[in-house]
């Protein structure tokens, strides 16, 4: 079982982009959707705000040469700013190879490349690196099958592994709901906080 040690999660107007199965007009495939609105949405959000790395230090509290997953890598920030606070290794994952290829140099560049690493894969088959904590900033929302996603962590974390999340939810009705999802996947959220007022001053404050 995966314990989700924190959510934060910050309720929005309008839903995220909804990806069906139907056809869709070409070159926009769903997964280049996928992508696009990933990389629109990280720019719009910037890095993850301090308060939230704060929050994922005094959860997972990783200390020197442990292993963490970050599951949505994006460009790599977080990771490498995980890593100076921490010493911890991480092994990023995300979609999208123009992100890890951006990632990738970002720790090279920062001198922390051996100890942070990227792989362009699937957030519901993260990579077997001994990883008994992991985090996903706001990444979970882009994920098809809830279920699936849940399992591929706990299988690779192993039993009691810690996941911390920060979650996107299209109002605040739907909370509960994630939670109700989360814990019918088979994980144990241990806290939900609301962080929508924190999310909006953030907007205003640009």
């Amino acid at each position: 079982m995966v314990v989700v040690t924190r959510l934060l999660v910050s309720a929005i107007l309008t839903p995220p982009l909804v990806l069906a199965t139907a056809a869709v007009p070409a070159p926009f495939t769903p997964i280049k959707l996928f992508i696009i609105f990933k990389t629109v949405l990280a720019a719009l959000l910037a890095a993850a705000p301090r308060a939230d790395l704060d929050a994922l230090v005094a959860e997972l509290d990783p200390a020197f040469g442990d292993s963490l997953l970050d599951l949505g890598c994006g460009f790599g920030g977080i990771a490498v700013e995980l890593h100076h606070r921490s010493g911890a290794e991480i092994v990023g994952v995300d979609i999208s190879s123009r992100a890890v290829a951006i990632a990738t140099a970002r720790a090279r560049d920062a001198g922390v490349g051996a100890s942070v690493r990227f792989l362009v894969g699937d957030l519901a088959r993260p990579p077997r690196v001994g990883a008994r904590g992991a985090y996903a900033i706001d990444s979970l929302m882009f994920v098809p099958d809830l279920a699936e996603e849940m399992c591929g962590i706990g299988d690779v974390l192993g039993s009691g592994g810690r996941l911390f999340a920060t979650v996107l939810v299209p109002g605040s009705a739907s909370q509960t709901r994630l939670r109700g999802l989360l814990e019918a996947a088979g994980a144990r959220v241990e806290r939900l906080d609301n962080v929508t007022a924190a999310l909006a001053e953030r907007s205003r404050a640009r």
